[in-house]
């Protein structure tokens, strides 16, 4: 449990109040604890979404949780304003960088929704085991075990970043099936925001 406090910021008593629900968990702590155990934010509160979401008094929209990017870097905002009819389980990611250039720009909030269908021609919002960054790609088809996806990423963004920055593993340009058991986060966004909504 140090461990886990020091990975954490917190003190190990704190970790213990956590772990025998002595004290509920807030978001950056859920969010940190994901990704030390390299999990969904929903395998620690399957909740998450719904408790950490305040309807605005306008009733016109509402504040989703950010909890990561495509980069993998740390989120420069921990809400984002959404449409009042957003599904509640929906969560939003940043994309901070151009790679997805020609679909969705640098600066917008995409969000995923956990029970939403995917079918294929869905986009999906994509996090594999040990990383921390998104991806966003298409559903072509999913089986019992893997999923076959096709990349948003713009072919000048893949012929500039050459494998270079990501790494193979990145799925730059193409079709790409992965085994569902390589996969944290497989769901269907659901929305885009446009760059600057807070």
């Amino acid at each position: 449990m140090e461990r886990l406090g020091q990975q954490l910021g917190i003190t190990q008593s704190a970790v213990s109040q956590y772990l025998n629900a002595g004290i509920p968990m807030g978001a950056e702590t859920i969010i940190r604890l994901s990704n030390i155990l390299k999990v969904d934010v929903a395998a620690i509160d399957p909740d998450f979404n719904t408790r950490f979401r305040m309807n605005l008094a306008s009733n016109k929209e509402e504040i989703i949780s950010i909890i990561g990017t495509i980069s993998g870097r740390k989120p420069s905002a921990s809400t984002a304003l959404a449409p009042y009819n957003t599904p509640g389980t929906t969560y939003a990611v940043q994309v901070d960088s151009d790679l997805y250039t020609s679909a969705i720009e640098q600066g917008s909030v995409i969000g995923a929704d956990p029970l939403e269908k995917i079918t294929p021609g869905s986009t999906v919002l994509l996090r594999r085991i040990g990383e921390s960054r998104f991806e966003v790609m298409k559903m072509v088809k999913c089986t019992s075990d893997s999923a076959h996806l096709t990349s948003l990423i713009s072919e000048y963004s893949a012929k500039q970043l050459n494998h270079q920055h990501y790494g193979s593993q990145f799925s730059m340009m193409g079709d790409a099936t992965l085994a569902l058991s390589e996969i944290i986060t497989l769901h269907k966004v659901v929305l885009k925001l446009p760059p600057h909504t807070k």
